[in-house]
């Protein structure tokens, strides 16, 4: 093989090489945008979740809340009623033992 043959050929493999470079560049590039566009989207949706937890969390508390009071109101009337009903230090209705 001849000195002229020999630059063509690493030329050759000189261009591939730079092309195969552009080529993974390209992909990596491909790769960060997609990844940013997915870190984005996963953020929306956490937030959007985290408001839904909050939420519930509310509606929840708001209900555990009025049964509490409505349980309250009842034992209150029926100890009232002298259905032998009384509320501990924990707020728990107790039997009276007659």
């Amino acid at each position: 093989m001849n000195a002229q043959t020999m630059n063509a050929l690493m030329r050759e493999n000189s261009e591939a090489f730079v092309t195969g470079n552009e080529t993974i560049e390209r992909s990596i590039a491909s790769l960060r945008e997609k990844m940013d566009r997915d870190h984005a989207a996963l953020a929306a949706n956490q937030a959007a979740l985290s408001e839904r937890v909050h939420q519930n969390h509310s509606t929840l508390s708001e209900k555990i809340h009025t049964v509490h009071m409505v349980l309250r109101d009842k034992i209150d009337q029926g100890q009232q009623a002298g259905h032998g009903l009384n509320w501990t230090c924990g707020g728990v209705a107790r039997i009276k033992r007659r």
